[in-house]
């Protein structure tokens, strides 16, 4: 809800606080692959899924409003 992009950005008027959690993105990677494992996908499926999911994060980190509150985990 954070994205810089319509139409995440129009929702902005809608919410009050805005929190983020920041994890290491090492331990994306890692629950990222633990989620498709768990769906039973193909080594390289689970890569694939891997890649797209670690460049989501990428834009989410560079595109992203300010959050009010940042939550380490």
């Amino acid at each position: 809800l954070l994205l810089n992009y319509t139409p995440w950005n129009l929702l902005k008027k809608y919410i009050d606080i805005f929190v983020f959690l920041d994890v290491e993105k090492e331990i994306l990677r890692e629950r990222s692959q633990k989620r498709w494992k768990y769906y039973g996908l193909s080594k390289k499926e689970i890569l694939e899924k891997i890649k797209n999911d670690m460049n989501s994060v990428k834009i989410v980190l560079q595109k992203s409003n300010k959050a009010n509150i940042v939550i380490e985990n």
